[in-house]
Parts: C-alpha cells; sequence; structure tokens
C-alpha cells in the first residue's frame, strides 16, 4: 500500500510547515525508532509503539505489549481508522485524511511541543484492566491459589498423616489455620500438634478436651445447685479462656463476665438465695461472709456443759460481724505480743507475727501450726523440775496420765534415786513450791500423782491451751477429756487473698502493716476472728478507685473454679473435703 505521511511542524515564528513523506510497504511502524515509519519522539513513546496495516477501506491499527493509544477520545489498544478518524499518542496526533491521487492512504501527524507529562503514562498499559487480564480474572486466580495453598494442600495433608503425627515436611500445613500464637503452657504441652486440642476438624474445642489435661478442675456450680438455677448449662471452657494470640484471655480479668449473672442474683439464682453484686463498692457489694469451722454440739455428758467430745465438726457459713471461733483452743494474741511478758526462747526479742504465721509458697494461707513446730520451742511440757528434758507426751491424754503416775512411784519408792531439781524456763501456772506427804511411800505416791494429774488437766499444763472437760469419773483414764483443736485455715472459701503484697502498705511495713488489717495486739481470746470487715477493705480497695486506691475487680479475689478442698485444718495439718469433719 502507498501511503502519504504529512508532519506538520511550527517552525520559530509560528508558522506551520508541512513535510512530506512517501511510504511503501505493508504495515507502518509507528515509535521513537530510527527506523520507524512514522518516528515519533518523546519519553512518552515506546521504540515500536503500534502497527499501521491495511483492513479494507481503512487502517488497523495495533498497539504493541503494555502499550496504549487514545482513538477519538477512549483508550483502545487497537482500532480500525476511517477518514477524519485521530489517535493521540503521548501528545502526537496522527488523523487519517483523504487520500491525493496515486496513494491509498494519507497520514497527517501533528506533534505538539507543549505535550503534558501526563501524556506520557496515557500511552502504556498501567492498570490492570487495559492487560490481558481484568481484576475479576485476578480475583478467581487469587482466590484458587489461597484456598490451594491455605485449605488444600493442609487439609490433604492432615487427611493423609497418621493422628499426633508431624505435618510433611516442605508443604504448607495445617499451621497455616493458626490465629496466633499459644500461651506458653499451651505450647509446651500441644506444641505444633493442633489435633491435640482440635480433635475434629473445623470443630471448636470441646469441654472435654480441656478436662484431658485439667482432670483436677472443678465446675463453677455443683450440677445439683445449677438446676436450683434459671441458667442453662454452663459455658464453654473456651468461651471465657481464649487461645491464640491474646494471652491475656486465658484468664479474663474484666467483670463483665461475672456481673452479666451475679448482678441479678437474686431472680437468676432465686433458689440459691444468693445476693446480687454489682462491684466491689458500698451498697453494691454484699457484706463478708465467713466459713468457720464449728464443733457440732452434743448432749450433756457428765460434766456440767454440753461439749463437742464426739469430735465431729461442721462447715457453717456465717456474717463475719459478731462471729466467733470456738477452736477449742486458749490463746491471747495481746499477751504474746506484749514484749514485757512475752520474748522468743531465741534471743529474748519480742515475738513478731512472722515467728508464728509461716507463709505458704503462693501466700495464700499459712503453714500448718503445730505444738511440734510452733510452740515447743518456748511452751515445755516438762513437769520433772529434776529432770527438765523429761517431756510429757502432746495429745496423749491416757499417756501422760501414766508418765505422771510412773514419776511419783519412782520418786517415793527410791527417794535416793531422784535427783536435785535445776531451775529451767518457767512454765506459766508452774507451783514453784512442793507439797511434802509423810504417809507411805504408795499413798504418797498416788496422792501426789492425783494432785498434778488434776492440776495438769485444771490449772496448769493441758488447761493453759486447751479446752478440758472434768466428767469426775472415778477412774482417772476416763475423767478428762481434751477438747480436739480445729483452726478453720480459709475463712472466705469464695474467696482468694495474696498476703504477699500486702506486707508492705505505704509507708508500715512488718508488724505494723499486719495490725492494720488484724487487730491482735487488742485481742485476749482465741474466739476472736479478727478478720478486716468489708468496709475496710475498701478503704484501698475499690472497683472505681479514687486517687490513692489500688483497683479490684471479681478476679482479683475471686476464683471461676472453686477450691476443690473447702477448708484446710491448719492446726493438724487435714484436709477434709466433706463438709462433716470426723477426727
Amino acid at each position: 500500500m502507498d501511503v502519504l505521511i504529512r508532519e506538520l511542524r511550527a517552525d520559530a515564528n509560528g508558522q506551520i510547515e508541512r513535510h512530506d513523506t512517501e511510504f511503501g510497504g505493508d504495515r507502518i511502524l509507528i515509535g521513537s525508532a530510527p527506523d520507524s515509519g512514522v518516528q515519533l519522539l518523546g519519553t512518552g513513546v515506546a521504540a515500536t509503539h503500534a502497527v499501521l496495516t491495511r483492513d479494507g477501506t481503512g487502517l488497523q491499527l495495533r498497539c504493541s505489549k503494555d502499550c496504549k493509544v487514545r482513538v477519538d477520545g477512549a483508550d483502545a489498544d487497537s482500532a480500525v481508522l476511517q477518514v477524519q478518524g485521530s489517535v493521540d499518542i503521548a501528545g502526537n496526533r496522527l488523523t487519517l485524511i483523504a487520500p491525493p491521487a496515486g496513494f491509498d492512504f494519507a497520514l497527517e501527524v501533528h506533534a505538539d511541543p507543549n505535550v503534558d507529562s501526563s501524556h506520557f503514562e496515557a500511552a502504556f498499559k498501567t492498570d490492570i484492566e487495559q492487560s490481558w487480564i481484568s481484576k475479576r480474572r485476578l480475583s478467581w486466580i487469587a482466590l484458587f491459589v489461597v484456598l490451594l495453598v491455605g485449605l488444600g494442600i493442609p487439609l490433604t495433608g492432615v487427611m493423609l498423616r497418621e493422628p499426633q503425627t508431624a505435618s510433611f515436611a516442605g508443604l504448607p500445613s495445617d499451621a497455616l489455620w493458626s490465629t496466633g500464637e499459644l500461651a506458653a503452657a499451651h505450647a509446651q504441652s500441644a506444641g505444633t500438634q493442633c489435633s491435640r486440642c482440635h480433635r475434629e476438624m473445623f470443630t471448636r474445642v470441646r469441654d472435654q478436651e480441656c478436662r484431658a489435661c485439667h482432670r483436677n478442675m472443678t465446675d463453677h456450680v455443683l450440677p445439683e445447685r445449677l438446676q436450683q438455677s434459671a441458667l442453662a448449662e454452663p459455658a464453654r471452657c473456651a468461651s471465657c479462656h481464649r487461645e491464640h494470640g491474646d494471652h491475656a484471655g486465658l484468664m479474663p480479668r474484666t467483670d463483665t463476665g461475672c456481673t452479666s449473672c451475679h448482678a441479678d442474683a437474686s431472680t437468676r439464682f432465686a433458689g440459691l438465695k444468693m445476693q446480687d453484686v454489682q462491684a466491689f463498692e458500698p451498697e453494691r457489694h454484699p457484706n463478708f461472709n465467713v466459713r468457720l469451722l464449728l464443733p457440732v454440739q452434743q448432749p450433756a455428758v457428765a460434766g456440767p456443759t454440753p461439749s463437742a467430745i464426739s469430735g465431729e465438726w461442721r462447715l457453717t457459713k456465717t456474717p463475719l460481724a459478731g462471729a466467733q471461733e470456738r477452736s477449742n483452743l486458749k490463746f491471747s494474741h495481746r499477751q504474746h505480743l506484749d514484749p514485757a511478758r512475752v520474748s522468743s526462747a531465741a534471743d529474748s526479742q519480742a515475738l513478731q507475727c512472722g515467728d508464728c504465721h509461716v507463709p505458704t509458697a503462693d501466700g495464700t494461707q499459712f503453714m500448718p501450726m503445730t505444738m511440734e513446730a510452733t510452740c515447743s520451742s518456748c511452751h515445755e511440757l516438762g513437769f520433772d523440775p529434776a529432770n527438765p528434758d523429761r517431756q510429757l507426751p502432746h495429745g496423749k491424754p491416757r499417756e501422760a496420765i501414766l508418765a505422771l503416775q510412773e514419776y511419783f512411784a519412782r520418786k517415793y519408792s527410791d527417794p535416793a534415786a531422784a535427783p536435785v531439781a535445776r531451775e529451767r524456763r518457767r512454765l506459766p501456772g508452774r507451783e514453784t513450791e512442793e507439797t511434802t506427804c509423810n504417809a507411805g511411800a504408795l499413798s504418797c505416791a498416788r496422792q501426789s500423782a492425783a494432785s498434778e494429774i488434776e492440776a495438769q488437766f485444771s490449772r496448769r499444763g493441758c488447761a493453759n491451751c486447751h479446752e478440758v472437760t472434768d466428767s469426775h469419773d472415778e477412774d482417772i483414764y476416763q475423767r478428762y477429756q481434751v477438747l480436739p483443736v480445729r483452726l478453720s485455715g480459709r475463712f472466705f472459701h469464695a474467696a482468694r487473698f495474696d498476703h504477699g503484697p500486702h506486707r508492705i502498705q505505704k509507708d508500715k511495713s512488718g508488724d505494723a502493716a499486719c495490725l492494720t488489717c488484724h487487730s491482735a495486739d487488742k485481742s485476749e481470746l482465741s474466739t476472736d476472728l479478727m478478720l478486716p470487715a468489708q468496709a475496710q477493705c475498701m478503704e484501698c480497695h475499690r472497683t472505681h478507685p479514687a486517687r490513692g486506691q489500688v483497683a479490684g475487680q471479681c478476679a482479683t479475689c475471686h476464683t471461676y473454679h472453686p477450691h476443690s478442698m473447702p477448708h484446710r485444718d491448719l492446726f493438724s495439718g487435714a484436709a477434709p473435703s466433706d463438709v462433716v469433719v470426723r477426727p
């Protein structure tokens, strides 16, 4: 085909000049390359930007890869030009005009010297829509790749490999499905074995998987008590203990989960007779109740007063205000903290709270107090002034009576063998003057033994610290009953308290910090609980704290899962789980 290419240029005076070129061939190259039939200069033109070929009565224009043009004002990568049809390429306009005689086509090229840089970008395909793939097609391809890599390959690996085994090396595994890292404890237990907890694919973790490891975890509410409430089945473990990423979710700290039920406890738990709890604020939290181990009273026996000589105890819930602990123990905290009356046997210094009350490792309770571990360093059970190392057996009244009888029988049957008395640490209530006896050896032995036995069980010795009943039975072995001692270790069964952070309170520490909550320096009786009332706790702790106070949420003091052992006997170290405690 023969084509006339007419280039229009402006001279220095702004006059338009024409430069005609004849072209013959099957196709015309348009671009910035020197061999182009239509050479267009500028950074917005590719070396071979487009190609013109004959198409019937018009010219067929096709753009090269990644290039585009504007045909009659619209972006295109191909078009059929008719007479008066125009093509814009990076500021250059090509217009198909009527050809003169002897030519098949005539193409007028007009270069714009003031072309804007935006025309250069318009000369190339910079949008996905202008490429061979559309947005929709690319979206479907991306979706397929994601499903293949994130679901298809991992799912195939899960179905083909043996349970509880590692994923195939080098291939995407079901670890891709994880929404975050595990908490340290779970990561150590399960590692990368998702099936340890996720037993069934695409099924939420069930409670039975949680209990496989947490076997000793008790339910929040006993099934028989749950039936008395208006609640449905208990919530799933994972509804509160959320894994993957947010490790703080393992232990919920907000009050919402608690108050959603307990704020309307009088209605939701009508059968359980529980009080409403909205927050740890005045008038929004019920007063404290305590659980005490109290002796089960029995009908009066030969003695003058009814006593719990059966040894049965019952955990009893009672308001803190006015509550008393009947442990069958006699003790005065005030006396033991008075440096003028009592001092330590080790260094003769005043006793401190920590000398007897040793906290457990978790700080929530104290180690069991026993005669051997706690009291014997100050309170000896010696009865023989001549042999102070000889002690009466503690907690064994019959053996104590036999020891006293044996001692006095030996003393009066062989006076020469009795050693001389040596002064020892004086025991409370101990008479320094001994009585004399002028009767026969056997009579004196019996008389002195009976007198000392009566003194040990009524005036000193056992009677100093213990409640003792006297039945006045003629049988000396049946006459005296030392009532068993039980100290309530966990007074607030439904609460948890850590003494550790409370050892220092503002400017107080040591015993001064203890006495801010426990009035031990004023307590004369062992029945005094010395537990702080709710108002005293609210001086420092509030749900909505003021300046100088500490924020306290439900989880600060309460646990969702109750303790499996409702009581721990701090005196004997026993931990009965039944409500009724028997010896």
